[in-house]
């Protein structure tokens, strides 16, 4: 149920941290990758991980804030590799500095919502087209999936940028599952909790935040990227063939903790 033989899945952000993971994941399970990311040297070095697996794996050097890239990195894909079957908008970068809103300049929330909001539209967009005109040629279906943030549902000061593309991540998702329903294309997002990846630095203050999560999260303790797969597995298998619109929270439980 949960197999991905004979899916191709195309994933931004694949050659390190979640989004390596979510990858490895697709290729335990049998499927074939593309992967994105900016720096082709590290793309390769984690094609070559999957490919160990069994994987078939393209690697393309895109930055998704690039609408030129993007467009001819999914025509590539599609010429060289044929139908892709399910495609993870993971890349995303963070906030280069904790700022008030007051104090986000033009250019500091333009950087960041280019990448995250309109590098995800992109890449959604090119899917959606791709999916829509095989399902005219007769091969309806395919999973389209957000990797979204806790940012879009609760409020975590100095986030403001992040927060509002990660929030219109949410609403990018939820008119996909109503327009492209009709071509059996399902269209959902994952919001992970703390995960724990190398962004975690050594500071004393990192350390404080880490200790200051795990009291919070009912789970006692951050998520490892490997946690995150599983859901992602899942969106893009057969078994959530009904399965569409929703945005699956995998936190631990912080969200829900109360006092």
């Amino acid at each position: 149920m949960f197999s991905l033989e004979g899916k191709t899945v195309l994933i931004t952000g694949a050659n390190d941290g979640i989004g390596f993971d979510l990858a490895k994941g697709v290729a335990q399970m049998g499927g074939s990758l593309v992967i994105w990311g900016r720096r082709q040297e590290r793309n390769e070095a984690a094609a070559e991980q999957f490919r160990q697996l069994g994987a078939e794996v393209l690697a393309q050097p895109v930055d998704i804030g690039r609408e030129d890239q993007v467009v001819a990195a999914f025509k590539q894909a599609v010429e060289t590799v044929g139908d892709i079957h399910g495609v993870v908008a993971n890349a995303a970068i963070p906030p280069p500095e904790q700022l008030p809103t007051h104090l986000h300049s033009d250019e500091y929330y333009r950087n960041i919502v280019q990448v995250n909001q309109f590098g995800t539209m992109y890449t959604l967009r090119e899917a959606a087209a791709h999916m829509v005109a095989r399902a005219e040629a007769g091969r309806p279906g395919g999973s389209l999936v957000g990797i979204n943030s806790l940012s879009s549902l609760m409020g975590f000061s100095t986030t403001a940028a992040y927060a509002s593309a990660k929030g219109a991540m949410s609403a990018l998702l939820n008119v996909m599952a109503c327009e492209y329903g009709a071509y059996g294309i399902r269209v959902n997002g994952i919001a992970p909790g703390f995960i724990a990846t190398d962004i975690i630095g050594e500071e004393e203050s990192a350390k404080r935040f880490q200790e200051l999560v795990e009291s919070r999260t009912p789970l006692g303790r951050w998520g490892q990227p490997e946690e995150i797969a599983g859901s992602v597995v899942y969106l893009l298998s057969d078994a959530s063939s009904f399965h569409t619109g929703d945005l699956i929270v995998v936190d631990g439980g912080f969200r829900i903790k109360g006092m």
